[in-house]
């Protein structure tokens, strides 16, 4: 410890800086400059012996020379990494851990964010006494977890045994609101609460590892330019204020990201939408997707340009929503199936399929320009790691790699906003409809099938007879003039009766008939085209009926 470290006066006797790099192996220089109180430029000038230690580093970094030589020889070599970690983790007399007692030793006190009882208090201590500890590079020889960042090992057992840990456990049992939250115990798993999560997942939360959950979405969520003991303290304060909230039955805010392959923004661009914003995946993003939906696809132009994308996906709609959680029954009152009101916000989905939609209507080029959804990752409070569900895009169809211009990203704003008007919502199933018979169908005839259900979405109705009434709507809502308004609608008769024969086996599909299939999907959408354009007055009424009769009787 520091207040047990040897002073060393002597002028004459110099830091072994070979203790450094010794410690930038074991723990990472991350953890090297906090222990130093110093930038990281500054570190390797200090390492390098280009700059002279303050005497207080060079006090330190004496220390860990003496600790490095310490080491019985006969140690393994992994020692040189365990040793450190264990050591700058351990508590001393005054609460402290050695890590934290050397950098305040070396820079001083870090500012402590203001807290409104013990509760918050505990867990800003944890905050700062583990912070060198998830400054700590990777633990060799552990694999890493899907879905999560784990902290190192050293963290967690720092967690469970340091004296505020039970301090917050007595305090949170002592709360009006989490004291009964947690109030089920248990001698194996000790006081948790069993909650449901409005993300379509759930289960039990540990009170003993709750510390650990809010310190490791507190570290997770700040950029590693900017973590500071200070600002991981507010982090964990701030997501500890979160939980008493939820547990109070009230919401709070969560963000969600919602990925696409198949193009590319133009560099430094964005789209900012009305509830959220679509931008460039980045890397930190990626660290959470599996292994086995990545990969690249890439294309080339007739000046031969390349262009190339990920199937994990390159760009990233980033949203809030509201976030919840309930209660778990008793197991004897576990009801059959998930809660209807604790799946994920329909509203997500929708958001996604407005995306999708307003991209195709928006670029205008010889092959469909397509955004196809990879993954969703919720970043969930009371969760360690993330909640994620995927798509493997190498399953979609006609996935062509486009890298979008600056005039073509403002187009798919302006759709996005003449989509995402609430009347749309009743073409919702033409939309989805349409997406689908893009992406992931295969034979000729799911495409026609799906672009049929996507005109009787538009204009069917329960009313006289279906052919003729959707026929000649469609026919009277794309041509203007009778004789092509009479061709569409004989051409849009054949294409029904050929749905119908597929549906019902009368005749099985022909190879000659594989082009009404795409004609029957093109018209679906020229007709949301000019409904979203020219044609929001029929585009408003209540239902297919309400469009059809109001087009057929104009």
């Amino acid at each position: 410890m520091v207040d047990n470290m040897d002073v060393e006066t002597d002028e004459s006797s110099k830091a072994d800086l070979s203790a450094i790099r010794w410690l930038q192996e074991a723990i990472g220089d991350a953890a090297v400059h906090y222990l130093l109180g110093c930038e990281l430029a500054d570190l390797e000038e200090v390492a390098s012996g280009a700059r002279e230690p303050s005497e207080k580093q060079a006090e330190v970094i004496k220390h860990f020379s003496n600790f490095r030589q310490a080491l019985p020889s006969e140690l393994a070599e992994s020692a040189n990494t365990h040793a450190p970690r264990w050591w700058l983790t351990q508590v001393g007399q005054e609460g402290k851990s050695a890590a934290r007692s050397i950098h305040e030793y070396v820079a001083g006190v870090d500012t402590v964010p203001p807290v409104e009882d013990e509760l918050e208090r505990s867990i800003c201590e944890l905050a700062f006494d583990s912070y060198a500890a998830y400054s700590f590079s990777p633990d060799p020889d552990l694999p890493e977890f899907p879905f999560m960042e784990r902290p190192s090992i050293r963290a967690i057992s720092l967690l469970i045994s340091h004296p505020h840990a039970k301090a917050f456990t007595q305090s949170a049992l002592d709360d009006e609101v989490l004291g009964k939250a947690f109030a089920a115990a248990n001698e194996h798993t000790g006081h948790m609460a069993s909650i449901y999560r409005n993300t379509g997942s759930g289960g039990s939360v540990q009170l003993m590892m709750l510390p650990e959950m809010l310190l490791t979405r507190a570290w997770s969520h700040l950029e590693e330019g900017s973590r500071s003991q200070t600002a991981f303290a507010a982090a964990a304060i701030n997501g500890l204020r979160e939980a008493r909230q939820l547990f109070a039955g009230r919401t709070v805010n969560a963000k969600v990201l919602t990925a696409f392959t198949g193009i590319l923004l133009p560099p430094g661009k964005e789209l900012k939408l009305r509830d959220g914003v679509v931008r460039a995946v980045t890397e930190v993003d990626r660290k959470f997707v599996p292994e086995q939906i990545k990969g690249k696809l890439t294309t080339s132009d007739a000046e031969g340009n390349s262009t190339v994308i990920n199937y994990d996906g390159d760009v990233v709609l980033e949203t809030e929503f509201r976030f919840r959680i309930r209660p778990m029954p008793s197991e004897e009152g576990i009801p059959r199936g998930w809660p209807e009101d604790m799946r994920p916000p329909a509203s997500l989905d929708t958001t996604s399929t407005r995306l999708r939609f307003s991209l195709l209507l928006a670029v205008q080029r010889e092959s469909r320009v397509q955004l196809v959804q990879t993954w969703r990752s919720f970043d969930e409070p009371l969760s360690v790691g993330r909640g994620m569900s995927y798509f493997d895009a190498r399953q979609a169809i006609g996935l062509m790699p486009t890298q979008l211009t600056d005039a073509e990203l403002a187009e798919w704003g302006e759709w996005h906003k003449r989509l995402s008007v609430p009347h749309v919502s009743k073409i919702d199933v033409a939309l989805t409809r349409i997406l689908r018979a893009l992406a992931e169908r295969r034979e000729p005839s799911d495409v026609l099938i799906d672009s049929v259900i996507a005109w009787e979405n538009i204009f069917g109705s329960r009313e006289g007879e279906p052919t003729l009434r959707v026929t000649a709507s469609l026919a009277k809502l794309l041509e203007k003039a009778p004789a092509a308004r009479k061709a569409l609608k004989t051409k849009l008769g054949d294409i029904y009766r050929l749905r119908s024969d597929v549906v019902h086996g009368n005749a099985p599909l022909d190879i000659k008939q594989y082009p009404l299939c795409q004609e029957a999907l093109d018209i679906a959408i020229n007709a949301v085209r000019v409904l979203a354009t020219e044609r929001t007055d029929i585009l408003e009424l209540a239902d297919g009926s309400a469009r059809s009769n109001r087009l057929i009787l104009e």
